[in-house]
Formats: structure tokens, C-alpha cells, sequence
């Protein structure tokens, strides 16, 4: 009794690659801005957390200024320092300011500049002492920036209202 050989032909294997291959290059754009997404997240949370910080410190302080033995929270060096918050994607850096017809120094702004890696590279979001939230860039093909402009865009094709 012959045994027949029993497998695939290289035509049959063939057609799975490219069905795959087809499944992959749809998948993985959705992925990757998926991942995008949990950055931006990260970055305008800690934005966030970071603005109760300053509040918090002027509340105690009346100056978002270092006063006395107290260190500012915006790149003062201190512990509480919102610059050393710890992202994955995004570089916080703060800016004390002075808004048009206020005193000296009676502000500030909190920026999240995108870039440590290559996906978020571009993608700035701010935040300042009166709670607006502006995105003041995007990248790759999130661009470009929606107006009016006055949200934090995290999803690609997202407007502000």
C-alpha cells in the first residue's frame, strides 16, 4: 500500500502571507496610534495634576513664585518640582508668566513637549494659571491643530467645542 505525502502547497502558504500581511498593515496604524493616545493621556493628566500643584502652592503662598524658605513648584528644584514628573513620552516644563493686565509674575504655564519618543515627536499640550487647555502643536498626521483651539486634542481628528 502506498502512503501518500500529505501538506501544503507553496501556492497555499502564499496566499496565508499575503492574508496576513493585509491583516497586519491594517492592524498596525491602528495600534500605534492606540499607543499614541495612552501617551497623550499621560502627558495631560500629569498637566492636570501638575496645575493642582501650583494652585495649591499659591493658595498657601499668595505667589506662584519661591517665597521665603518655600520653593515654587515650576522648575524650582524643590521635591514638589512638577518639572521631574516622569513620562515615557513627554519632557514637563513650567514657565512662571505675567498675563496681560495682571501684576508681575502672577501666572505661569505648564507645557508637555512630546519627543522622548519618536511617535510623539511634535505633540506640545499647555495648561496656565486660568485652567485653558491648549494643544499649540501636533504631529505626524494629527495635524493640523483644530480651531478654535481651546482643548487638549487626543484622538486623531478631534476639534474643540
Amino acid at each position: 500500500m502506498l502512503k501518500r505525502n500529505r501538506g501544503f502547497t507553496l501556492l497555499e502558504l502564499m496566499i496565508v502571507v499575503v492574508i496576513v500581511a493585509i491583516l497586519a498593515a491594517v492592524a498596525l496604524p491602528s495600534y500605534n496610534d492606540y499607543v499614541l493616545r495612552g501617551y497623550i493621556t499621560q502627558a495631560t493628566n500629569t498637566l492636570s495634576a501638575d496645575r493642582i500643584a501650583m494652585e495649591q502652592f499659591y493658595q498657601d503662598n499668595r505667589a506662584y513664585t519661591t517665597t521665603g524658605a518655600f520653593t515654587t513648584p515650576c522648575g524650582g528644584g524643590g521635591q514638589n518640582d512638577v518639572t521631574t514628573a516622569i513620562l515615557n513620552a513627554f519632557t514637563i516644563t513650567c514657565v512662571i508668566t505675567t498675563p496681560a493686565g495682571q501684576p508681575a509674575n502672577s501666572g505661569y504655564t505648564i507645557t508637555a513637549t512630546g519627543g522622548k519618543i519618536k511617535s510623539t515627536t511634535n505633540f506640545v499640550y499647555t495648561i496656565a494659571q486660568d485652567g485653558s487647555q491648549v494643544t499649540t502643536n501636533l504631529g505626524g498626521t494629527w495635524a493640523p491643530v483644530p480651531a478654535p483651539n481651546t482643548c487638549w486634542v487626543i484622538k486623531k481628528g478631534q476639534t474643540c467645542t
